[in-house]
């Protein structure tokens, strides 16, 4: 009587654990994308640029002589306090994404659920420090050298165009958020090893056994 159920529960048991583990997978391997991109868009110097005289600036570096600019990644020199800022934030939000990435190694030590709260609440972390920079970031375009690079007016970008760089630094805003909630879900969602709910199945079976015996119908 209870043996198509048995076999109902373990089938659904077994296919909420391969698509648990299939979103899982999918999460770390956005997770690792997104660190990556997260780290190419700082070391990108050129989030505002000129169109006519290829001069730039953006988070740590700049420069306004026009064809003779060369990217140095070592060469560190915001052109404004709030650029510097805006560097430190963003800086921040990579050095938080290295700590999720290295917390994904401990799924060896871990159970998944302590892992992946660990990893999202870092995302979250990163998340704050990422929208904060985006956000002050424009703030320094008042500065002399951003209107001398652009021949703009105040906070306008003048002959200047958003790069690349400054775009995607505003989609991992949304991505950073995604990420951390699913991860949050994916950790509250977390199955039981099939070997636990082996023993569940097998527990319930035994107590429906013992009162059926005792006249009484369980379902």
């Amino acid at each position: 009587m209870y043996q198509g159920n048995y076999l109902d529960l373990i089938t659904h048991s077994k296919n909420y654990n391969k698509n648990w583990r299939i979103l899982s997978a999918i999460w770390i391997f956005l997770t690792i994308c997104s660190s990556i991109l997260h780290l190419l868009v700082i070391m990108n110097p050129e989030w505002i640029g000129n169109n006519k005289t290829k001069s730039y600036f953006g988070l740590y570096n700049y420069c306004n002589n026009g064809y003779d600019c060369e990217w140095d990644l070592l060469n560190i020199k915001p052109f404004s306090i709030i650029s510097h800022i805006s560097f430190l934030f963003y800086l921040s939000a990579a050095i938080l994404n290295g700590f999720a990435i290295f917390s994904i190694m401990l799924f060896v030590l871990l159970t998944e659920k302590y892992v992946f709260l660990v990893v999202s609440w870092f995302q979250l972390l990163s998340f704050v420090m990422t929208t904060i920079g985006c956000f002050i970031f424009p703030f320094s375009w008042d500065h002399s050298i951003a209107r001398e690079i652009c021949d703009s007016q105040v906070y306008t970008l003048g002959y200047c165009s958003v790069r690349w760089a400054y775009v995607m630094s505003i989609v991992l805003i949304f991505d950073q958020i995604l990420l951390s909630v699913l991860g949050f879900i994916l950790a509250k969602k977390q199955p039981q090893k099939l070997s636990e709910y082996y023993d569940y199945l097998n527990y319930c079976k035994t107590s429906s056994f013992d009162g059926s015996r005792d006249g009484k119908e369980v379902y």
